[in-house]
């Protein structure tokens, strides 16, 4: 009974996860759509950057699933929805882009609410299912010193990474 509830809750929260990178993915394709000019090489080489690691921890956390029926056809299909969102998000953004004003209340009112959305539920999916859930795990506890704080350094790094591709972009 423990491991079936452990095993839920992992599905539980990697299904979480995917929902906030879906909707943020969305948001950061329908932004390169309608950004023109020089800003566009910036914003995406910062976004392709930002992706990629995002794609990363998904996969991480979708491989480490225990399906019970069709598992490839399932980690296969969460993968899916991650690699059709951004694509989605720009397909919507090339069809606003001549109508978008971006400087709009109304435009910054949806954008400020969508962003706000993703970016609560990519916090929530960070702290309590990510970084507690490694982080306080047996399997954690069990590392030598030098291993916890290397862990940790590397994810404050990691931090300091995306802030800084973050505040470039």
């Amino acid at each position: 009974m423990f491991m079936d509830m452990d095993r839920r809750r992992r599905h539980l929260s990697t299904y979480i996860l995917e929902l906030g990178i879906a909707l943020h993915s969305v948001i950061v394709g329908m932004t390169l759509a309608v950004t023109g000019g020089t800003e566009f090489k910036t914003l995406l080489a910062a976004i392709s950057f930002h992706q990629f690691f995002e794609g990363m921890a998904l996969g991480t956390r979708i491989s480490e699933l225990q399906f019970m029926r069709r598992p490839l056809v399932l980690g296969l299909l969460n993968a899916l929805v991650f690699a059709l969102t951004t694509p989605l998000g720009q397909t919507i953004g090339i069809g606003i882009r001549q109508s978008f004003a971006p400087r709009s209340p109304s435009s910054l009112i949806v954008m400020g609410v969508l962003d706000s959305l993703s970016a609560g539920i990519l916090m929530y999916s960070a702290i309590v299912n990510l970084l507690v859930e490694e982080f306080a795990s047996p399997e954690f506890r069990t590392y030598s010193r030098k291993a916890r704080i290397a862990c940790f350094v590397a994810m404050y790094a990691g931090c300091a990474g995306m802030s800084i591709i973050g505040k470039w972009a």
